[in-house]
């Protein structure tokens, strides 16, 4: 299903609205920086929101203008493709191995410090100290 912009967009502001995360964000966080005494507490908040949100603005143009930039280049750069895929491959196949062999060696592993407590936890033990005497008469 194909989405518009203007609906991704609407559907954003409508979820970053009705996020209690943001909100409980901006309890905690813009608080510590008003000071009573200067005046307004309400206005001090709403300049302070407002700051936040221009910062937050600017930066993610600056970040969006950058990365397309940036995909542009590495888009026309066959050199840049090629060493890409390289580096890619060379972080996903260790990646891969590791994840093949992780839960083979860490059953083995499980199953050896098992094998160890088990152990070290009968011999610590007086004899029938770890038996349950649950449910005899």
């Amino acid at each position: 299903m194909q989405i518009t912009a203007p609906r991704a967009f609407r559907q954003a502001i409508l979820a970053e609205v009705l996020n209690p995360k943001t909100a409980l964000f901006f309890l905690a966080f813009l608080p510590q920086f008003v000071v009573p005494e200067n005046g307004y507490v309400v206005a001090q908040l709403t300049i302070l929101g407002v700051l936040f949100a221009l910062i937050g603005f600017a930066s993610t143009i600056i970040y969006s203008v950058a990365a397309g930039g940036l995909g542009n280049f590495s888009r026309c750069n066959p050199t840049v493709l090629r060493w890409q895929g390289k580096v890619v491959g060379g972080i996903y196949r260790p990646l891969g191995v590791r994840l093949a062999l992780q839960e083979r060696v860490g059953r083995e592993v499980c199953q050896r410090v098992h094998r160890e407590r088990c152990r070290h936890s009968h011999r610590s033990l007086p004899l029938g100290a770890g038996r349950s005497t649950a449910g005899r008469t």
